[in-house]
This record gives structure tokens, C-alpha cells and sequence, in this order.
């Protein structure tokens, strides 16, 4: 099964991983907006599509405007930027707190798991 999503807006794109399933998987669908997707609210059309039978699945997005890092006030995580203990930021929405002194140390990555602290999802 092969799948499509319509209905976006501009600026946003639907990615699925994987794109095709066999029978009994799943697949992933992530949305992404940037800065020049409008705010508003929109339908999204999931369609799969295999050899002998399609289904169909409406989704809505809401799109609204927020500050550069996503998360309230925290400024976005910023991989040239010099942390220190106790900063706070957001990254892939989630806020995030540091624990010790970094550079280049991606919040959520698995190689920076003693250097960022999980606060939860924005």
C-alpha cells in the first residue's frame, strides 16, 4: 500500500515512513510547516492506495503563529550557539533544559542524552 496526503497548505509537506506497507504494518506520517505556511485551519486527505482496495482517512491541521522557537517564549535550539547549565530551549516541540556545557549537543539525540533534559512536549 502506497500513501498520499492532500490539502496542504503551502509550505507544508507530508512525509510517510515507510512510504509503501505490506499487509499488518504501519506507517508514520509527519507534517512539516515552515514560515510561509498560512495560519488557519485544514483538512488533510490520507489516502492508501494497494493493489485491490484504497482507504481513505480525513485529518485536521491547525496552523497558528508562535515565536521562532515553537515553545512560548524559549528561543529555538540553535546547534552554534554555546549552552550552560539551567538554559532552556525548544527543540522539535519539546522544551528542553540543559544539564551541562555544550555546543552543538542536539536536544533529543541520542548522543546528547546527559547534556539535555526533557521538560515535554510544547
Amino acid at each position: 500500500m502506497y500513501f498520499t496526503a492532500t490539502g496542504l497548505p503551502e509550505g507544508a509537506t507530508a512525509t510517510f515512513t515507510p512510504l509503501s506497507v505490506e499487509s499488518g504494518e504501519s506507517s508514520r506520517l509527519t507534517i512539516a510547516t515552515s514560515a510561509t505556511t498560512p495560519e488557519g485551519t485544514y483538512t488533510i486527505t490520507v489516502t492508501g492506495t494497494g493493489t485491490d482496495t484504497s482507504h481513505t482517512a480525513t485529518y485536521t491541521l491547525t496552523v497558528t503563529s508562535g515565536s521562532p522557537g515553537g515553545c512560548g517564549d524559549l528561543p529555538a535550539w540553535e546547534a552554534a550557539r554555546a549552552y550552560v547549565p539551567n538554559d532552556e530551549v525548544s527543540h522539535n516541540g519539546h522544551k528542553w533544559k540543559s544539564t551541562w556545557y555544550s555546543t552543538g549537543a542536539e536536544p533529543g539525540h541520542p548522543n546528547s542524552w546527559a547534556v539535555w533534559q526533557d521538560l515535554g512536549a510544547c
